[in-house]
């Protein structure tokens, strides 16, 4: 078996890149289905976006993605 071209580094961080915009294209779809940028007319600090999540009805949970 012959050792391929390209190395297990790129192979790796291609597979890193990746994930990393699965996550970032879940949490805009997320945020497009709870309305988040509706919340977010007006710029709020972390706090008050977690004041309001109660009368949105997010789980607190998803707060720190925002």
């Amino acid at each position: 078996m012959e050792t391929p071209a390209v190395g297990a580094d790129r192979l790796i961080k291609t597979v890193e890149n990746s994930t990393r915009g699965l996550k970032e294209y879940r949490l805009i779809v997320t945020a497009l289905e709870l309305e988040a940028f509706k919340a977010l007319k007006t710029p709020l600090q972390a706090g008050e976006l977690a004041e309001r999540q109660v009368k949105i009805n997010w789980g607190a949970f998803l707060i720190p993605d925002f």
